[in-house]
């Protein structure tokens, strides 16, 4: 018995009733092509006769209540940062209480930057130096910041007190190996031209312990009389701070500090019968907040 007429028929059948389903599916489910830019919560219609580029271009033209909050990407933040709180001990200077600190407010277009750093003696004669930095800083690649602004000294000591105002331009930053670097002119109110560059390192021997390396040196482009400078390099001071981060924000710390004066500095030193290098021991705490 012949079966294909049958078979061809029941074929057929069943060609037109899935087509017939997939149909009313289509027409069921949401068009897949609507994008969402008037609102977060609902697609803007596609009108009939209409192409997807007019579409988008209404939904862009909708109004502003529509929208959702824009995001503050670039906010002002503030920071403070006290690198250095410690007390000094030496043989040959009386003990001090010293400080380096810095912190900023702004956005990541542009910051006041201040710096401040001191140290005043514990005991004997009243003896001591402050420095305070108001800058202003613009970032000029991902890892540098260009400063400028003013810097105030002041120095005490018995029957003698000397102050200054300074122009300041200076760079800092993070340098390839994670080397920090400070370097910066110092422009006097009496036309005196004086450089400085600070450049410290952090070796981490644990996730919490770090032996911290740092240096600075000082120099000036002709003598200073008044305050005890000679033409050239200064002062060095070669640092050594082992410190223990409980927190990243709090670390207590000691270490060791070699300052050694420099050149014709250190002649004019050594005709005033002072010292000219003094290794002291430290202990501080570092924080930031």
């Amino acid at each position: 018995m012949n079966n294909q007429p049958f078979t061809s028929i029941t074929i057929a059948a069943a060609i037109l009733l899935t087509a017939h389903i997939a149909a009313a599916q289509h027409q069921d489910s949401p068009d897949t092509t609507q994008i969402n830019l008037a609102s977060p919560y609902e697609d803007p219609p596609l009108v009939e006769g209409t192409t997807i580029n007019e579409t988008l271009k209404a939904a862009a033209q909708a109004p502003p209540e529509s929208w959702p909050e824009p995001i503050h990407d670039n906010p002002t933040l503030t920071f403070t940062f006290f690198e250095q709180l410690e007390f000094r001990t030496s043989d040959d200077q009386p003990d001090q209480f010293a400080w380096d600190a810095q912190g900023w407010i702004g956005n990541d277009d542009q910051k006041f930057w201040w710096k401040a750093e001191g140290a005043a003696a514990l005991d004997g004669p009243s003896i001591g130096d402050v420095e305070f930095q108001a800058l202003y800083a613009k970032p000029i690649t991902p890892f540098w910041f260009l400063q400028a602004g003013l810097r105030y000294e002041n120095t005490w000591g018995p029957g003698d007190s000397k102050n200054r105002t300074s122009l300041v331009l200076g760079l800092q930053g993070l340098a390839p190996y994670k080397f920090e670097l400070e370097p910066v002119l110092f422009l006097t109110e009496d036309g005196d031209l004086l450089g400085r560059l600070t450049a410290s390192y952090d070796i981490y021997i644990t996730q919490r312990l770090a032996l911290q390396p740092r240096t600075e040196i000082n120099i000036a482009a002709s003598d200073v009389t008044d305050w005890e400078l000679g033409q050239g390099f200064n002062d060095l001071s070669l640092e050594l701070r082992l410190r223990y981060e409980i927190r990243r924000e709090f670390a207590p710390y000691v270490g060791l500090n070699y300052l050694t004066l420099l050149g014709e500095t250190a002649n004019i030193a050594q005709q005033a019968s002072s010292s000219t290098d003094d290794l002291q021991l430290v202990f501080g705490i570092r924080l930031a907040f």
